[in-house]
């Protein structure tokens, strides 16, 4: 497949937009619920987590080199790693049940090994892409 063959004239285009973005609402409608609304510290860690990644593809969507977006888009994979560890983190501490967790964690695991791959695909090249209008 080459480079021109892939071609995304939004961010929202992209497949790993749209898993964070499905991810985001999951973790939305965890942390409305008690006791973690409650928890104000661990509430706004989780949801800012679930915040990043597409504000850091967005941004990296936004660069114009490859080797950039490639850095967003690893910030946005540790950040989905951040968000797993706080899923597994609500169970341990009884905000929501494994049951309640299972669609969210099923995007994680979806999520982290699309970033991977598109941080491969970017990563061979150091040059430019195509201006997006």
């Amino acid at each position: 497949m080459h480079r021109a063959d892939i071609v995304a004239n939004t961010v929202e285009e992209l497949a790993v937009w749209q898993l964070g973005n499905e991810l985001r609402q999951r973790v939305y409608s965890l942390t409305a619920t008690r006791p973690v609304v409650r928890d104000i510290t661990f509430c706004n860690q989780v949801r800012d987590a679930a915040t990043s990644f597409n504000r850091n593809i967005s941004e990296g969507f936004g660069r114009l080199g490859d080797a950039e977006f490639a850095q967003f888009l690893a910030i946005a994979r540790g950040s989905a790693y951040e968000v797993k560890d706080a899923l597994h983190d609500g169970i341990l501490r009884g905000c929501w049940s494994e049951e309640q967790a299972f669609e969210a964690l099923r995007l994680c695991h979806r999520l982290i090994p699309g970033l991977a791959r598109f941080i491969g695909y970017l990563a061979p090249t150091s040059s430019k892409r195509k201006r997006r209008t």
